[in-house]
């Protein structure tokens, strides 16, 4: 096989080569993969650890800077009182209110009714609202109660026999409070991705910011529990009808000293599509990788088809070559014979046609002489016709292709088939499909046709029937002759292609190997299928052959 390329153990190289790269891409993927996994887990982490402590530091923060203001505002008022306190409450009036920023001042001495002096917008409201200072604890300098529809903050310092309450408005503290308060800072985190903050215990939700909807009763979710009772805090992805979310909750003390759960919840919506996104990615490379093996699998199984298949030709040709050697000497050898047969044989026809003409013979026996001059004629012809054929091995076969029209196939290849199957009583079914011209040997074909007809009639038992099918295939001529004959077994089947060879008394052997011939010249082959019992179907196809000047070209 030096004459064929082999690229199996090529094939199997880069197979093995782009297997292993094939591995380490989707390794390579997998981890890619997994790292993209943990960093953005890790980035929705952060994000909750970052807001939990934003609120926290914030509450913190403003908390401090609450009891720094009240603080200040406790001394403030301190200041006020003492100031107040060194004049008579006649010579107070409400242009001193004003300039200290007090709305009310109060005083209030043992066994006598108090005595007040308030801003304008107050006094028709005078008796409840004395009503409620009266009920401000005495031991508390400053009251972080605000009186809430006066909009008052108020702080009492005692005096040698009583004490003195002075209140000024308490609009800037609400406002300080609302925006210290735990709800400003969930409010002002709850942004995207933020879908929502919420503080909650087991009495229910403290304070809540963004977009909460249906939440789980504290029964019904024992990680709140859990997250209460470990401190540490917990991650969760959850599942909503509207999207994907990622909630983490983590314990928070409040500012009077109690504990509750800080829930926060992100929309994982866009991470979840740069997960599907990477996961895309993974499988386009798994698709392409196994694309690229398959391709590479297919690719390397026509290589190895067609390197069998060049195999088996090129064994074919050898065999042929061998085969034709091996004829072309018994060929040379059998034209030897035929040719120290054929002088003496064509001595004794001549004698045997001078003999029936030139002798007489009894009446009574001029009949029987006659017949065995027939059979002495005959048997030479047949002597001649072996002769011929072997004489035919050590010729080149030569084919003489003409045009022939479609209607002239049958008429040339069956009509001597017809006249020897009625001599013989025996049924011919000849099947003729749609047929093309083309440019064959006829005579050749119609030799291919005689013999493989005349082995069908031959094995063929009266009653029985032997069929012929004949039609185009684009360039080729498929001929087909099935007969009801006795068969043939496997080890017959094979050597009956060989010459020589023949299951008839009288037969030499070569038909089949003659129209194998006649087949491969034209083109085409010949085959043979046979089972004990069964009958006997030989198949010919046979290409027409171009016309001189296409073949020079």
């Amino acid at each position: 096989m030096a004459s064929s390329i082999r690229p199996a153990r090529a094939i199997r190289l880069v197979l093995l080569l782009e297997a292993v790269l094939g591995v380490v891409v989707l390794s390579w993927s997998l981890l890619d993969q997994e790292r993209t996994e943990r960093d953005l887990d890790r980035l929705q982490r952060t994000h909750v650890d970052l807001t939990v402590k934003l609120i926290a530091d914030g509450l913190g923060h403003a908390t401090a800077s609450m009891d720094a203001i009240f603080e200040f505002a406790e001394e403030e008022l301190a200041i006020r009182l003492q100031w107040l306190a060194n004049l008579a409450m006649q010579d107070i009036g409400d242009s001193d209110l004003a300039a200290l920023g007090l709305q009310l001042y109060l005083r209030e001495m043992p066994d006598t009714e108090p005595e007040a002096v308030l801003a304008p917008q107050l006094r028709e409201r005078q008796p409840v609202v004395l009503e409620r200072l009266r009920r401000l604890p005495r031991e508390e300098p400053l009251s972080e109660s605000l009186l809430a529809e006066e909009n008052l903050l108020c702080a009492s310092a005692p005096l040698p026999t009583g004490r003195a309450v002075a209140c000024r408005s308490a609009e800037i503290f609400r406002r300080i409070q609302q925006e210290a308060s735990l709800g400003h800072w969930m409010r002002e985190v709850a942004a995207s991705p933020v879908r929502y903050v919420q503080v909650q215990d087991a009495e229910g939700i403290l304070a809540a910011a963004g977009e909460l909807g249906a939440q789980p009763a504290w029964e019904d979710d024992p990680l709140l529990s859990d997250t209460l009772r470990s401190g540490a805090p917990f991650y969760r992805a959850l599942s909503l009808p509207d999207g994907e979310l990622f909630e983490g909750l983590s314990a928070m003390e409040l500012p009077d000293g109690s504990q509750a759960v800080l829930r926060v919840g992100l929309d994982a919506n866009p991470v979840a599509g740069m997960r599907h996104s990477v996961r895309r990615r993974h499988l386009s490379l798994l698709a392409a990788v196994f694309v690229l093996l398959m391709g590479t699998l297919v690719a390397g199984w026509r290589l190895s088809a067609r390197d069998r298949r060049l195999q088996a030709l090129e064994e074919a040709a050898a065999e042929r070559e061998r085969e034709r050697q091996r004829w072309q000497s018994l060929g040379q050898m059998a034209a030897g014979v035929a040719h120290e047969v054929r002088n003496p044989l064509n001595t004794a026809r001549m004698a045997a046609q001078r003999i029936e003409r030139e002798f007489t013979v009894p009446d009574g026996e001029r009949e029987e002489f006659r017949e065995l001059c027939r059979v002495l004629l005959a048997e030479c012809d047949r002597i001649g016709r072996v002769i011929e054929e072997f004489l035919d091995l050590s010729r080149p076969l030569s084919l003489n292709p003409a045009p022939v029209r479609a209607e002239d196939f049958e008429p040339a290849l069956f009509a001597g088939a017809r006249l020897r199957a009625a001599e013989e009583k025996k049924t011919l079914l000849i099947q003729t499909g749609d047929l093309r011209p083309g440019r064959f040997d006829l005579p050749r074909l119609r030799q291919i046709a005689d013999n493989l007809i005349g082995n069908a009639l031959d094995a063929t038992p009266p009653g029985k029937a032997v069929r012929v099918a004949l039609r185009s295939e684009g360039e080729r001529l498929w001929l087909s002759v099935e007969d009801e004959g006795p068969g043939m077994g496997p080890e017959l089947l094979e050597r009956i292609r060989q010459p020589f060879t023949s299951t008839k008394a009288r037969g030499l052997g070569m038909g089949l190997f003659v129209c194998r011939r006649l087949a491969e010249a034209h083109g085409g082959d010949l085959s043979i299928e046979s089972q004990p019992g069964q009958g006997t179907r030989i198949e010919v196809r046979v290409t027409s052959l171009p016309a001189p000047d296409e073949a020079k070209e």
